[in-house]
């Protein structure tokens, strides 16, 4: 899917330069010429970036930033300006502006590089989840005695606020287990936040954990909160923690000892209610032998450590998974209850499911689609 930007500019060459650039891109764009028209659009539409054009008096950036924020607090802005205006742009980002372009648009380049970043940027804001649904023991499907041992640990340890690891092949549910534990503790209505971990060694990509503050790089027009701050009094979830660059390593292992960390910056932050779950693809301990993850830090996250199994190792769930995904996908297309055929049962427990759940999830999904009648054939998974 497309992602939606919207343009304001009363200069249609602006606007033409900058469809011609984004929508090469896959992007949409959408150009309105006035304050109203954007407030209008912006209040009806769902857009992940506006680029407002300086052009007083008969545009305003500053106070069409002021009236975006309330409508939409998680939309990226960018400003575009004449040479002549660069103050008025310095002031846009003091109004909470990403960054500024000069136009005419000289570079294609630049645009889409700080567009992506914008894009970016905005992800990693609503990557947050203030989700206060709580995930019951029943909904958890684990008749596989491997699994109810699992379960029976994530019970014991829900109460005790200890750090968690989990470890198994992509696919297995990690990240469910991760909210499952949460939703077990008596953290269960506070933050449940995820951090993917990433070898990206940009500012933006580490600030997204650690926040950072206005002038940290160039990037940074304002003090953003990062996750782990946003994260306290709840869960925060590092996902796929074996991707941690080797810098985060060392500050995250600070944090797990002292409790305090460093926004990008400068300011050091305490934090002392929050329990951290992080998951890894295999064994964290393999990464350690291999050289590429600090040895203290899997020690200090592997006190409780969780393998997950393959689901060609859970063939008691098999079919309990497929018919609650099935369950699942009848409500959302509106069609009555899908069922499985005696032969399509005996495919999905032959099958040895190398993508684990995401490939079962995803064959069912395509099985949905494909079945005209109420009974899911085998010819329609495979």
């Amino acid at each position: 899917m497309s992602e939606s930007l919207l343009v304001v500019t009363g200069h249609k060459s602006i606007l033409a330069s900058v469809t011609e650039i984004l929508e090469a891109e896959d992007r949409t764009v959408i150009g309105v010429r006035s304050a109203e028209e954007a407030v209008r659009l912006l209040s009806s539409q769902n857009f992940k970036l506006v680029l407002i054009s300086i052009d007083p008096p008969a545009l305003d950036c500053g106070d069409l930033i002021r009236r975006v924020r309330p409508i939409n607090p998680e939309i990226e802005i960018i400003a575009l300006c004449p040479i002549e205006q660069r103050d008025a742009a310095i002031e846009a980002m003091k109004q909470g502006a990403f960054a500024y372009l000069i136009t005419p648009i000289a570079s294609g380049d630049e645009l889409r590089l700080v567009v992506a970043r914008a894009l970016e940027r905005r992800h990693l804001k609503t990557r947050i989840h203030h989700d206060v649904q709580v995930i019951k023991p029943s909904e958890v499907i684990a008749n596989d005695p491997s699994m109810k041992k699992i379960m029976t640990s994530i019970r014991r340890i829900a109460a005790t606020g200890a750090i968690v690891l989990i470890e198994g092949d992509p696919g297995t549910g990690k990240g469910f287990l991760a909210r499952t534990a949460h939703s077990l503790s008596s953290k269960r209505n506070e933050p449940f936040v995820e951090y993917r971990c990433s070898h990206r060694g940009d500012p933006l990509s580490e600030g997204a954990l650690w926040g950072y503050e206005r002038g940290a790089f160039p990037e940074a027009s304002r003090r953003f909160r990062g996750l782990i701050e946003l994260a306290e009094g709840g869960t925060l979830y590092l996902s796929n923690i074996s991707s941690l660059r080797s810098g985060q390593q060392q500050k995250l292992l600070l944090f797990l000892k002292t409790g305090t960390y460093e926004r990008i910056g400068g300011t050091r932050c305490t934090l002392r209610n929050l329990r951290i779950i992080a998951s890894c693809q295999g064994k964290l301990s393999t990464r350690v032998a291999e050289g590429n993850f600090h040895g203290p830090l899997e020690a200090a996250l592997s006190r409780v450590r969780l393998a997950i199994p393959p689901l060609s190792e859970r063939q008691q769930d098999i079919l309990p998974l497929a018919r609650e995904y099935l369950a699942e996908l009848s409500e959302e297309i509106g069609r009555p209850r899908l069922v499985l055929s005696k032969g399509a049962e005996k495919c999905l427990l032959e099958h040895n499911w190398p993508e684990n759940l995401r490939e079962l999830r995803n064959r069912m999904e395509w099985a949905a689609l494909l079945c005209k009648e109420n009974t899911i054939l085998a010819e329609h998974i495979f």
